[in-house]
């Protein structure tokens, strides 16, 4: 990228969670390790009953954040008052959107757009849905947050301009400590915010088989989908168990990694995978899954698992808990904090897509 050109850019991220996380973090990223781009905002109507907390943290540090109206005639009044009144050169568009695409292929398509896959590429469920696609995103470029993910962008759209930029990590943002029960017991932690894609039940069932042995405790993080979590988890073993224990979701969510041993990624489908790398930074024993994106993931010393294999995964967590205490891998742990701090750091991250800018 040219350094001496100025860039105002247009976030448009169907985006709502109750925390800004590392998402946020990785925009804010651009401006700090760019000093000629300048990021607003577009988050959607729902934003408001979900995310008004940290996007008016946004608006009161002067990075100017908008909701997007309940109807089409007046979003497409809100963009144009945007794009006129902060001279926006580029919008970058994370996780899809239908009608802010319509809207932006009709009334903007002068505008250089960069569209970032977040959750995968699967093919339309149409012909019909696969040629709008085609329409809407023509002169796009398209980027994939994994190796993994690009391939797919390029199986279903091979004629598009395809980049891959893997996600980063705000690394700070783990140090941020809140107080914390810390269990006595091993700790397994778990993010559960997709029962069936992040593999809930396989890392309850291969729990229960390796707590015949060892005294462990399997945390899950449930957040907005922890009542479903219950039910599933009530459904499998049929009663609440004590071994295992729900968190709620925290934007400091290094307190969690910091408080426990043993992260378990046993999903079905993933694009990347930020959690496994957060918890390398805090040092923990990683037991992941190899599928998409998660399986291009840099990390020294994991346990890999094959996919759907309850047995595997058993395994692989009884061979982390006898590594617990093991010199050789308090030192690989070590090295593999350095490298992803490296590899995977917020830097990298802007600079790479500067460059497509």
């Amino acid at each position: 990228m040219n350094k001496t050109t100025s860039f105002n850019i247009l976030h448009v991220c169907n985006y709502a969670a109750y925390y800004r996380g590392n998402f946020i973090d990785s925009l804010e990223s651009l401006e700090k390790y760019q000093p000629n781009i300048k990021n607003f905002y577009l988050f959607p109507a729902r934003a408001v009953n979900t995310a008004k907390t940290w996007i008016t943290e946004l608006n009161e540090k002067e990075e100017i954040a908008y909701y997007q109206k309940n109807s089409m005639l007046k979003n497409i009044i809100l963009l144009h008052h945007i794009i006129r009144k902060h001279k926006i050169n580029r919008i970058v568009v994370h996780f899809s959107d239908a009608k802010i695409d319509v809207v932006i292929k009709l009334l903007f398509s002068g505008k250089k757009v960069i569209r970032f896959f977040h959750c995968g590429c699967m093919p339309a469920s149409s012909t019909a849905k696969q040629k709008l696609q085609a329409f809407l995103w023509k002169h796009n470029k398209l980027v994939g947050v994994s190796d993994a993910v690009t391939d797919e962008i390029r199986s279903v759209h091979p004629s598009f301009k395809i980049y891959s930029i893997p996600n980063a990590i705000h690394f700070e943002r783990l140090n941020q400590i809140d107080p914390f029960h810390k269990e006595d017991r091993i700790s397994l932690m778990v993010l559960g915010w997709d029962y069936k894609i992040k593999g809930i039940d396989l890392a309850i069932k291969a729990v229960d088989a390796v707590r015949k042995k060892y005294d462990v405790v399997l945390q899950i993080v449930g957040g907005k989908s922890e009542s479903d979590v219950r039910n599933q988890v009530t459904k499998l073993l049929g009663q609440d168990v004590a071994w295992i224990r729900f968190l709620p979701t925290t934007n400091n969510i290094g307190t969690y990694y910091k408080h426990n041993n043993i992260f378990l990624s046993p999903s079905r489908q993933e694009a990347f995978g930020y959690a496994n790398i957060e918890a390398v930074y805090c040092k923990n024993s990683i037991v992941l899954s190899k599928v998409g994106g998660q399986k291009d993931l840099k990390i020294e010393g994991a346990y890999w698992v094959e996919p759907d294999n309850i047995e595997d995964l058993k395994e692989k967590i009884e061979t982390a808990i006898l590594d617990l205490r093991n010199p050789e891998k308090f030192a690989q742990k070590e090295r593999a904090k350095s490298y992803v701090e490296q590899f995977y750091s917020l830097e990298e991250w802007a600079n790479k897509l500067a460059n497509i800018l």
